[in-house]
């Protein structure tokens, strides 16, 4: 099979102005902040508004356009605010998976390839070309001029030793990997992984992976100072408060179109609608909906709802009696009244699921879904012999999660089960997800490459003891959607792994998730991503 010859662009950019003007009181930072970031300091100060103050300050905007990366090089700053807090920049630790890692580490680092957010083929970044004879061993064939942000060469020996990594350690991300016995490196530009099975969907799966060097990829330090090769550079972090990034003026596909991206720590969707409304971040999305209905009314701001990779899912604990019953399982299901949840707690950014996945993924199916049942759910409950159930509902700290656990909270008040909210900040909600320690866990769950293989083959083979429900007669149907290469049986497939997940209630899949992103009508170069992790080398603050 083999792969795209011709560099694509997608980039990301950035620009360091004002923190002085809104950091939080008690905080001592200290930043190198140039005279423009000076200018712009003292224009946040003086309340601004947005549109009016990003035309002035938008002196210095490059004329990349379509041809990415900046071409002129890098103007302004550019600010984000993500919706989930950013608890790491470890690209192979125990948060590699998580979408606020992933957003920073594809505009850090880069990856082998690149999935394109249009058209959705995967195209060459790192790698200029791909082969493979059978799918059980691939020959990626490395671009020669790409060097880190400390100027030292990108090798097939850095490709193989953060691919590793990222294996040895069984982190989140590690099982887009599953199956790879072995990374070789026989010169610099040549990586060969090769693996016990075909995998089909690896020139996919290695886009979401950005390459670190050899000598550097897991350590300590590098977590605190990370080094890669992407359109942006570390240039400083404060744990609760913001990233910064720089631009990487000598990117081999040319600098990003603004001069510093900083990712802003502002947690609650509320405060964040407020930061884009006077000025001070330029982007932001997973906005829950009565703040969507305020920011279209707004001026100067753009709101954009985009079907996204992303559904909502309950697993339940097989583990753990009574959710061993799937008669249980079947009352929780039905207990849930999707429609109000959608309409009142989502604001209509959703759609009622068919199926375990999203319909915009790849290899999703239509099934017959759960009608709300509250009298069948009873029954269903009686007839496994269940009554006065309490039970827990694992949630990370997301607004708009814990809003949607509370809702399914009182439609299973409403049948007799008691299930209390369990709201934990992400690193523990992980670890307690990781572990299987929950007896249901309630979470957004993207499917981040748009393709089935990517939530199967991560979480629910029997090997990446993820999900209670793993098994052999599960993993042959995943495996052989993973491992062909024709559309229609890899279809064929996952037609038999989700019918399974959805008959046995390995979970419940109740909504299929539209996502808002908003921005100052200054920004241009964004296009929002189905996969909610943006790009950000063509983005800009115009005039």
């Amino acid at each position: 099979m083999p792969g795209c010859t011709a560099a694509h662009n997608d980039a990301t950019g950035v620009g360091q102005a004002g923190r002085d003007a809104r950091r939080r009181p008690g905080v001592d930072k200290t930043t190198t902040t140039s005279p423009r970031a000076a200018t712009i300091a003292r224009a946040r100060r003086s309340g601004w508004s947005t549109l009016a103050a990003l035309a002035i300050l938008a002196t210095a905007a490059c004329g990349g356009g379509s041809s990415g990366a900046g071409g002129d090089g890098a103007s302004d700053e550019l600010r984000v605010a993500h919706p989930f807090p950013i608890a790491g920049l470890d690209l192979v630790g125990p948060l590699s998976g998580d979408r606020a890692v992933l957003t920073i580490n594809q505009n850090l680092f880069d990856s082998l390839t690149r999935k394109d957010p249009v058209s959705g083929e995967i195209v060459p970044w790192l790698a200029e070309s791909w082969e493979t004879t059978d799918g059980t061993s691939w020959t990626f064939t490395l671009r020669d001029d790409v060097v880190f942000h400390d100027g030292t060469p990108l090798t097939a020996t850095d490709v193989q030793a953060t691919i590793m990594t990222l294996i040895e350690r069984k982190t989140p991300l590690a099982p887009i990997f599953a199956g790879v016995t072995s990374v070789e490196a026989p010169d610099d530009t040549t990586v060969v992984i090769n693996a016990d099975r075909p995998l089909g969907t690896l020139p996919s799966n290695v886009s979401l992976l950005g390459i670190a060097p050899a000598d550097q990829v897991g350590s300590d330090d590098f977590n605190q100072r990370p080094i890669g090769s992407g359109v942006f550079e570390f240039e400083s972090f404060e744990g609760g408060a913001e990233l910064v990034l720089a631009a990487n003026e000598d990117h081999w596909n040319g600098p990003p179109a603004a001069e510093r991206l900083v990712f802003e720590q502002i947690p609650e969707a509320s405060n964040r609608v407020v930061a884009l409304e006077t000025g001070e971040i330029d982007l932001t999305w997973g906005i829950p909906v009565d703040q969507v209905a305020r920011l279209e009314s707004a001026d100067g701001v753009t709101v954009e709802t985009v079907p996204a990779y992303v559904n909502y899912e309950i697993l339940a604990n097989w583990n753990r009696p009574p959710l061993d019953n799937l008669k249980v399982r079947q009352a929780l299901a039905h207990a849930i009244d999707v429609e109000p949840i959608v309409e009142n707690v989502l604001g209509g950014l959703g759609a009622p699921s068919s199926g375990p996945l999203p319909t915009t993924v790849f290899g999703s199916v239509e099934l017959d879904p759960f009608e709300h049942d509250p009298d069948l759910a009873r029954r269903l409950l009686d007839e496994a012999g269940v009554s006065d159930l309490t039970i827990k509902v694992l949630v990370r700290d997301q607004e708009v999660e814990q809003q949607v656990a509370l809702a399914m909270i009182s439609d299973w008040a409403e049948i007799g089960v008691t299930v209390e909210p369990d709201f934990q900040e992400l690193a523990t909600w992980t670890e307690n997800y990781v572990n299987q320690n929950f007896d249901l866990s309630l979470t957004g769950r993207p499917t981040l490459t748009g393709d089935a293989d990517y939530t199967l083959g991560r979480l629910y083979l029997s090997e990446s003891d993820r999900v209670p429900c793993a098994n052999a007669e599960l993993d042959e149907p995943i495996v052989r959607g993973g491992s062909e290469t024709d559309p229609e049986a890899r279809q064929a497939a996952y037609d038999e792994a989700l019918s399974y997940l959805w008959d046995n209630v390995c979970g419940i899949y109740p909504i299929d998730g539209l996502e808002a992103f908003a921005w100052n009508d200054a920004l241009a170069g964004f296009e929002p991503p189905p996969s909610t992790i943006p790009f950000f080398a063509d983005v800009r603050i115009e005039e």
